[in-house]
């Protein structure tokens, strides 16, 4: 029942949310909401801000996939048709129930813990290769990109994470004061960009930690100078510590 982000928000990774029924949507990057009714996909690229919007009231069915770009690498472009979306802003394309019902097999099995990894890579490929079919200028929509400078301020964040970066070393390079910096990140995230800061290294020590790095080579490649302070922080956001992470992430994720 209902739907909402308190303020727009961001994924590592690409993110399809596909919609059911006829209720309405309200979505947006941060300064353009527009309202769709009826049954429709939308593809979040990684790290675009967004936010999703459905009255208490109203009630619908979605999935949501989530995908990487190890994924992505898999597959020749023809294959993984990104390139028919929006590389920097949500796209919206409108399907009607009866095309939806017709990718239930495949959501199906991307959701089961019964089918192997490589086969929902492939699964997954043909997913993106069924929406692309779709998106077509006449039933889609692509929202405009943001003009505020804070995108850019994310993606740097987000591409030198492990760097020591400080808010105003960050300040300086955008061009602003330190105030104006961290008031317009919050009023945008709605946290400090210190806060965005931890939540993007600890992110991607998770990636680490699954790729079966050591806890201290994790920390290393996070930006944390200190592994001790790396388990504190690691634990204090994800629940549990970053070994037990590596072994049992079903526990959070």
């Amino acid at each position: 029942m209902g739907h909402d982000r308190f303020s727009p928000h961001l994924h590592p990774n690409t993110e399809i949310l596909i919609k059911h029924g006829q209720s309405r949507l309200t979505f947006c990057s941060l300064n353009e909401p527009r309202e769709i009714a009826g049954p429709c996909i939308l593809i979040h690229p990684p790290y675009t801000l967004h936010r999703i919007f459905a009255e208490p009231y109203q009630e619908y069915d979605r999935h949501i996939v989530y995908f990487g770009k190890k994924t992505v690498e898999l597959f020749d472009p023809c294959l993984f048709p990104l390139d028919r979306f929006s590389p920097c802003a949500t796209t919206v394309i409108r399907f009607i129930d009866q095309e939806l019902e017709q990718l239930t097999p495949l959501l199906t099995s991307l959701e089961s813990d019964a089918t192997p990894a490589n086969e929902k890579a492939l699964i997954l490929a043909m997913l993106i290769g069924r929406i692309a079919q779709k998106a077509n200028p006449e039933n889609t929509i692509v929202t405009a990109t943001e003009s505020s400078y804070i995108p850019s301020v994310v993606q740097y964040i987000v591409e030198h994470a492990a760097e020591k970066n400080s808010l105003a070393d960050l300040a300086a390079r955008f061009y602003v004061n330190r105030d104006k910096l961290n008031g317009d990140f919050r009023k945008y995230l709605n946290i400090t960009v210190h806060q965005f800061v931890m939540e993007t290294r600890i992110a991607q020590a998770k990636c680490h930690l699954l790729d079966g790095k050591s806890v201290k080579d994790t920390a290393e490649l996070c930006g944390f100078d200190n592994v001790s302070y790396f388990m504190t922080a690691f634990k204090n956001m994800v629940g549990i510590p970053p070994a037990q992470y590596a072994k049992t992430p079903y526990l959070v994720d």
